[in-house]
């Protein structure tokens, strides 16, 4: 324990992030690391906050942790990259943690920096939105336009191109370019495995 209470914001990041990637669910251990972030959260970078946030999804704690963890955000808001806000977008999502707050005060910055963002980070923004079924179209509009750049030019995967097409099926939103991307895979895998029923009714799919 005394060791954990020495550690810097960064070492406790790295170690949240080693203790997610092995699964290591021990009680007592996420017991430390809860109360360490309560403790370094406000020492944490920009980077150490994104980190720190997905671990913290990955080994489920709960919402009284993304609550510390979302009190920072703001003051990092202004230096926080389009990876780092999709980032974000996704650790909340993955833990379920509903905070509309946040999506409100993440959604202008993504905006402004999606024409940067990888397919995969496309991906994680939408599904993040998404999955509390929020659909900005002031967001959506630049997410999906830096996306279908991505579909022509063959640089999105097909796991990229699932995770929109069910993130959009749980908003209903109809995208032409995801669409193609969806047809493509549905040539491939004509039983559709993979695609939710919402996705499938959405791009007007029928399985085989």
């Amino acid at each position: 324990e005394g060791r954990f209470q020495r550690m810097t914001p960064r070492q406790l990041a790295m170690v949240l992030n080693a203790a997610a990637r092995l699964q290591l669910y021990e009680p007592r251990l996420m017991d430390a690391l809860v109360q360490m972030i309560r403790v370094k959260a406000r020492s944490l970078d920009t980077q150490g906050l994104c980190v720190v946030a997905n671990a913290s999804a990955k080994l489920q704690f709960g919402v009284e942790t993304f609550q510390v963890l979302y009190a920072q955000v703001p003051r990092h808001l202004s230096r926080l990259s389009g990876r780092q806000l999709a980032m974000l977008c996704h650790a909340w999502a993955k833990a379920h943690v509903h905070n509309d707050d946040l999506f409100a005060l993440l959604a202008l910055p993504l905006a402004q920096r999606a024409g940067g963002l990888s397919p995969h980070e496309v991906a994680i923004a939408v599904y993040g939105y998404a999955h509390f079924r929020k659909s900005p179209p002031e967001l959506f509009g630049p997410l999906l336009a830096r996306f279908s750049k991505h579909l022509m030019t063959g640089a999105a995967s097909e796991p990229d191109v699932l995770m929109v097409a069910n993130a959009l099926g749980r908003v209903g939103w109809h995208d032409e370019h995801v669409a193609g991307g969806v047809a493509a895979y549905a040539r491939r895998e004509p039983g559709l495995r993979n695609l939710s029923p919402q996705a499938i009714a959405t791009f007007g799919l029928t399985a085989a």
